[in-house]
C-alpha cells in the first residue's frame, strides 16, 4: 500500500493547542463596545478550536479517512447550500481561512499604524486606513471562501446578510451617524454625477452602492445597526481607500478615524463569529 502523502500546514505546532473546552461568546444580552484586546482574545480562541478540530480529523497531514474529510467538509458547508466538497478543494479552503485569519489578526496587531515619512496626522491617518484595509482584506478572503464565491467577484448586500446569518455573533452594537452637514463630502459625491450615477467615483473603483452606503450614514443620518450594515460600510470605505478617493484629509475632516478604527475591530468580530461556527459542537 503506497503511503499517503503529508500535506503541508501552514501553522505551527503552538497555535493548533487545543484547550479542553469549547470558549462561548458572551451573550447577546451583554454586549458591549469591542476593544482590540477583547477581539484578538476571541479571535484566538475561536482558531484554537479550528486548528484542535482539523488537526485531531487528520486533514492537516493526510492521515484523515473518508468519515474525517466528510465531517470538515459538512462544517464548510455551514456556510453555502450543500454540495459534496472533495479532499482537494476542502484542503484550499482550510488554507484560505487560514491566510485570511492571518490578515485580520496582522492588522489587529498593528499598533499606533503609521504611514509615510514623518510623524504628522497625514501619516497616522494613512496608517489606520490601511490597517483596516488588511483586516477586509482578511474578512473578504474568508466570506468568498465560506459561501465559494469568485475571487474576481465583489461581495453583495444579500451574500453579506448570508455569511452574517451563519455565524456565531454578539448582539451589534450600533454605529451612530455623525448627523451634521459635511458641504466638501456632499461635492465629494457629487463628482460628475449624471442620472444617479456617480461617475467620477466609478472611475476611481468606487462603484454606486458605496457611494449610496456613504451617503445614507454620513449625510443621511441613518445609523449602522447590524452586522449586515457594518459590513456594507466596511466594503464602501475601504473601497474608496484603495482606490485613492478617499483620502487621509477627508479622514479627518470628516470625522472618520473613530468610525474606522470601530469597523477594524467588527471585521476581527467577524473573523472569529465565522471561525467559531465552523468549529462549533452540534
Amino acid at each position: 500500500m503506497s503511503k499517503k502523502k503529508a500535506i503541508s500546514n501552514p501553522l505551527d505546532e503552538g497555535t493548533c493547542e487545543a484547550k479542553s473546552r469549547s470558549v462561548r461568546r458572551s451573550s447577546p444580552s451583554t454586549s458591549t463596545t469591542p476593544d482590540s484586546e477583547s477581539v484578538l482574545k476571541g479571535l484566538s480562541n475561536a482558531w484554537k478550536q479550528w486548528c484542535a478540530m482539523m488537526k485531531k480529523s487528520g486533514v492537516w497531514d493526510g492521515s484523515a479517512n473518508p468519515e474525517d474529510w466528510e465531517c470538515i467538509g459538512l462544517r464548510l458547508q455551514k456556510f453555502h447550500p450543500p454540495t459534496h466538497l472533495p479532499h482537494e478543494e476542502i484542503h484550499a479552503a482550510a488554507m484560505a481561512l487560514s491566510k485570511g485569519k492571518a490578515l485580520v489578526e496582522a492588522a489587529l496587531k498593528w499598533d499606533n499604524p503609521i504611514i509615510g515619512a514623518g510623524m504628522t496626522v497625514t501619516d497616522v491617518v494613512r496608517g489606520e486606513q490601511w490597517r483596516f484595509v488588511m483586516a477586509w482584506g482578511g474578512l473578504e478572503t474568508i466570506v468568498k471562501t465560506l459561501l465559494r464565491l469568485p475571487k474576481r467577484n465583489g461581495i453583495k448586500d444579500d451574500q453579506m446578510r448570508s455569511f452574517v446569518d451563519s455565524c456565531d455573533l454578539p448582539t451589534y452594537v450600533p454605529i451612530a451617524s455623525p448627523n451634521k452637514s459635511l458641504k466638501d463630502l456632499e461635492d465629494w459625491l457629487a463628482k460628475g454625477e449624471k442620472n444617479g450615477k456617480y461617475e467620477m467615483l466609478v472611475f476611481l473603483g468606487v462603484d454606486a452602492g458605496d457611494a449610496t452606503a456613504i451617503r445614507e450614514w454620513l449625510i443621511e443620518g441613518h445609523g449602522i445597526e447590524s452586522w449586515p450594515s457594518a459590513m456594507k460600510l466596511s466594503k464602501a470605505i475601504r473601497n474608496a481607500t484603495g482606490h485613492g478617493a478617499l483620502l487621509p484629509a477627508k479622514v479627518s475632516g470628516w470625522g472618520l478615524r473613530k468610525v474606522i478604527q470601530r469597523l477594524t475591530l467588527d471585521l476581527g468580530q467577524l473573523v472569529a463569529g465565522a471561525i467559531e461556527q465552523l468549529a462549533k459542537i452540534d
